[in-house]
């Protein structure tokens, strides 16, 4: 009989401490492997990796983020489009990269005067010819206005995947031109916003 004093853990395998942050895992299913996509949102600059951080990175895409009457929400764009609604429409253009805010103010500028003094201002020349003349160019401009708006906001809809059709951004622009400048504005500060915290 041997002098060697028995143990129950005689037997059992030794257990050595790893280190896996140096040396993981080879199993089938290593440290990688199971974890890749966590690795990954590490490895990848400027990814989310968080459910807040995940809102903050979506956040301005799939639905307008203010409601088109809220339009004095933000006293300083309401009170910019109020009074000089084009200077606001090319800042909310050139912020999307649409167009340069220079080309933009001189596109909508000029019908959008003559389309705001034929609303508070009634000419009447007595001559036929001429007050018919003077209401064909102001229909006019009023339809370039409602045309570039709508084009435009149909671009910041599909630049954030934002659903609606041509005949909603018309009729839009066409009977509440302000309000729709307004809250293509403030949509796109606050999308500007949300993405400069990530």
């Amino acid at each position: 009989m041997s002098d060697t004093p028995y143990s129950a853990f005689a037997d059992e395998p030794e257990i050595k401490e790893v280190d896996y942050r140096r040396s993981p895992p080879t199993s089938p299913h290593s440290y990688e492997e199971t974890n890749s996509h966590f690795l990954d949102s590490y490895d990848t600059p400027g990814m989310p990796i968080c459910s807040s951080d995940v809102e903050t990175a979506s956040y301005g895409y799939g639905k307008w983020n203010n409601e088109l009457y809220s339009f004095c929400d933000n006293f300083s764009i309401c009170s910019l489009t109020l009074l000089c609604a084009p200077y606001r429409w090319s800042l909310t253009v050139s912020s999307a990269s649409l167009l340069t805010f220079a080309v933009a103010f001189l596109i909508m500028t000029p019908f959008w005067m003559i389309y705001e003094i034929g609303i508070f201002v009634q000419f009447d020349t007595h001559i036929k010819a001429i007050n018919i003349m003077l209401a064909a160019a102001w229909v006019s401009c009023a339809l370039l206005v409602t045309m570039l708006g709508c084009v435009y906001r149909g671009r910041i809809r599909d630049q954030y995947h934002i659903p609606g059709d041509q005949c909603e951004d018309c009729i839009t622009w066409l009977f509440c031109p302000c309000c729709a400048i307004a809250q293509e504005a403030k949509h796109i500060e606050s999308a500007e916003d949300a993405q400069s915290i990530v």
